[in-house]
Order: structure tokens, then C-alpha cells, then sequence
């Protein structure tokens, strides 16, 4: 007899599919940059491409193994109704991100880990020291007016993955709960972001610190997006969420603060452990349904699996 603590058979098969078919490409795609001497650079491209192996997986784990009565409402694709709790969910999205960033920096900057720098634009020359401060000021004035595409652009990308992370894995394991199911996804989400982390150690691009912070960070992430898919029924907001992280969030934490020395591992870690606490916050504001243990209704995506079962 199944229980809500275990799968069915044919969800439990589909997942091991999945897994497979998102873990296995990434692992091999890196291994030559151990052996060979590829230029580096050539990750930049792969990632992307990437971004949509796990729709590729998603798509054939329901067709070949789960063969719903309705592959769009698996993955979670049918947006939110009616469409304004949808606009809702992406102006909370973008207002919680902003809040997130401005949180991380003035709590660091009383801390003593950082400070806010919007005079030099010593961050953001970080990356171009030939600029002047106020070369530095006019272009991330234009960066801010450029954001809206760049979301756009990166919500092209986040959609593949949220397909297979927040779509298709979240509905075949919501049987299991909401804290199981986020838990699952999250440590998932981390290891399959792990050869490109430890290959890039490797390659000298990034210290073994930011590898280790920005797979807490994932983790973390992972709640937030999993509690808005849920809280939804929708992929979309995790999708937007997603390219939230990618474009506002990282943008803040690098333009608007002094850049923290290589050798400063005190100031990195506070300005790391800061920005954790400032998720655990998010996860306590996104997850609060469930603390209330709060029933879903019978419409949404927790009880998509259990429908669709009475359908096969």
C-alpha cells in the first residue's frame, strides 16, 4: 500500500529518468576541460545551452514514462488564474528581490563586511578598472533602464530549467509533501550545478570558497522558487524568480558595494553568511502556508498527481 512518504512506481521510474538525463550530459560536457586544454571560455557557451537540458528531460520523463492526460498541466505550464494573480506574483518577486539585495548590503555595511559604494562605483569598476566613477555611474544607470530586457532575456533561459526543476520534478514528487519535495529539488538543483562549479575551481575562473557559497545560495534559492511554484500552481513565477536571481539580485550585490579582496575571507564569508540570513528570511515568508500547516485547494498543482492517478 503507498503511503505519502513513498512514489509510485511508474513517478518513482520517471524520476530516476530525469535525474539521469540532467546529471549525466553535464558530467561528461566537463570531463575534457580536466584532461585536455580547452579553452576555458567555452563553458560560457555550454551553460546556456544547458539551461534547457532539463525541459529537454522533463519533456521526455511525462511522454515516455508518466503519459499524463495532460503534459502542460504536469509541467505547470498553464499560467495562474485568473492572469492578474500572475502580474501579482511578479511584482512580489520583483519587490522581495530589491528588498533581499538592499537588506544584505546595509546589514553588511553596519557589520563592517562591506560597504555601499554609489559615489565610486567601486564594484561595478571591478570589473573595468579603466573606468571613472562617473563612467562607472552613467553605466549602470543605463544597466537599471536595460533591466527589464535583460530579464526578459534570461527568462528565456530560466524557463528551461523551471520546466524540469519547478515543473516536472515538483509535480511528480508533490505527493510526497511540500518540505520533501523542496528538499529533494533543492539538493538536486545543487548537484547538477556541481561539475560546472568544481570544473570552473579547476580551471582557476572562480576560488573553492565561491563554490561552496554558491551552492548554500542555491540551496537556499531553491525554497523560495519551490514555495512560489507551489503557492501558485504555476511554473511561471518560479521561472520569473529564477531570472530574478540571475539579473536584479546578482547585479545588486556586485555594483552597489566596494568589492571584497581575494585574501578578505572575513569580509566574504560576512557578507555571505548576511545574504543567507537574508534567504532564511525569504524561505519564513515564502513557506509560510505551510508552517500554518495550510491545506491547498483541491484546484492546485500539490494535488495535480493525485488527479491525474484517478484519470490513468
Amino acid at each position: 500500500m503507498k503511503t505519502r512518504s513513498q512514489l509510485d512506481a511508474t513517478t518513482h521510474s520517471a524520476v530516476i529518468l530525469y535525474t539521469a538525463m540532467v546529471m549525466l550530459p553535464v558530467m561528461l560536457v566537463v570531463l575534457p576541460f580536466w584532461w585536455t586544454s580547452l579553452d576555458p571560455a567555452l563553458l560560457n557557451i555550454v551553460t546556456p545551452i544547458f539551461m534547457w537540458l532539463p525541459a529537454l528531460a522533463a519533456l521526455i520523463a511525462v511522454k515516455a514514462v508518466i503519459r499524463p492526460p495532460s503534459t502542460a498541466r504536469y509541467l505547470a505550464i498553464t499560467p495562474p488564474r485568473p492572469l492578474s494573480r500572475l502580474l501579482g506574483a511578479a511584482v512580489i518577486v520583483l519587490a522581495g528581490a530589491v528588498a533581499l539585495v538592499g537588506l544584505t548590503l546595509f546589514v553588511s555595511q553596519a557589520l563592517g563586511f562591506t560597504r555601499i559604494d554609489i559615489v565610486e562605483w567601486s564594484g561595478y569598476r571591478a570589473g573595468d578598472p579603466a573606468l571613472t566613477g562617473e563612467q562607472a555611474r552613467s553605466e549602470v544607470m543605463r544597466t537599471l533602464a536595460m533591466l527589464p530586457l535583460f530579464i526578459a532575456g534570461y527568462l528565456l533561459l530560466t524557463t528551461g530549467e523551471e520546466l524540469g526543476w519547478r515543473g516536472f520534478l515538483h509535480t511528480a514528487l508533490a505527493q510526497l509533501g511540500f518540505w520533501r519535495t523542496a528538499v529533494f529539488t533543492a539538493a538536486l538543483w545543487v548537484a547538477w550545478h556541481m561539475p560546472l562549479l568544481v570544473t570552473s575551481v579547476h580551471l582557476g575562473d572562480i576560488p573553492w570558497h565561491d563554490a561552496i557559497a554558491t551552492s548554500a545560495n542555491l540551496f537556499l534559492v531553491s525554497f523560495v522558487i519551490s514555495a512560489l511554484r507551489a503557492r501558485s500552481g504555476s511554473v511561471w513565477p518560479a521561472a520569473f524568480a529564477h531570472a530574478m536571481l540571475n539579473t536584479i539580485i546578482l547585479f545588486g550585490f556586485t555594483a552597489f558595494r566596494t568589492p571584497i579582496g581575494a585574501n578578505d575571507h572575513a569580509g566574504f564569508w560576512g557578507f555571505t553568511v548576511v545574504g543567507w540570513f537574508a534567504w532564511l528570511i525569504a524561505i519564513a515568508i515564502a513557506t509560510a502556508p505551510w508552517w500554518k500547516r495550510w491545506k491547498p485547494n483541491p484546484g492546485t498543482q500539490q494535488n495535480l498527481t493525485i488527479e491525474m492517478e484517478g484519470n490513468q
